[in-house]
């Protein structure tokens, strides 16, 4: 750990070390990159999250910058900023299917550090209802198959089945 002594000199004397305290302190640096952002999509907005990173550069974290791109990160844009307790962020006005990048960077008295890894996703709208149910007397139903958008599958289709009287 780096130390500064201080000693008094003037034209008749330099005085010893116990004449003066000596300091310890750590140089401060921008902290590392946060860890394991991971992306969750929904309709038109991505929620994010992400660990700490390992090294807040020798002083307290300030907060997190969160930046988006639409260009495959060829150019970024300031999503949000977070307090420094706070792990998540939710992006929001953007388009469904369109692909997004998105990257963290911890903030402390020195300065942004160095971005997180780099996440992709696109939120998805919520799926249409079937089209071409049938209903027979016995209770048979038939569906289209299920179908993907992008990333999401409808897995399955539910019925529900009430009495109807006119």
């Amino acid at each position: 750990m780096p130390y500064h002594k201080v000693t008094n000199v003037n034209n008749v004397a330099t005085s010893g070390a116990t004449a003066s305290t000596i300091v310890t302190a750590m140089p401060k640096t921008t902290a590392s990159a946060p860890q394991s952002l991971t992306p969750v999509a929904g309709d038109r907005p991505i929620a994010l999250t992400w660990t700490a990173p390992v090294d807040n550069g020798g002083v307290s974290l300030t907060g997190y910058a969160v930046q988006r791109s639409a260009d495959g990160g060829r150019t970024w844009t300031n999503a949000l900023t977070t307090g420094p307790a706070t792990l998540t962020a939710t992006i929001t006005g953007l388009t469904n299917g369109v692909a997004y990048v998105f990257r963290v960077s911890a903030m402390n008295s020195a300065g942004t550090g160095a971005a997180s890894s780099w996440v992709t996703s696109a939120p998805v709208a919520p799926p249409a209802a079937p089209a071409s149910v049938a209903a027979y007397s016995q209770l048979r139903h038939g569906y289209l198959t299920p179908s993907c958008l992008l990333s999401t599958c409808i897995l399955r289709y539910l019925t529900e089945v009430a009495a109807y009287s006119q």
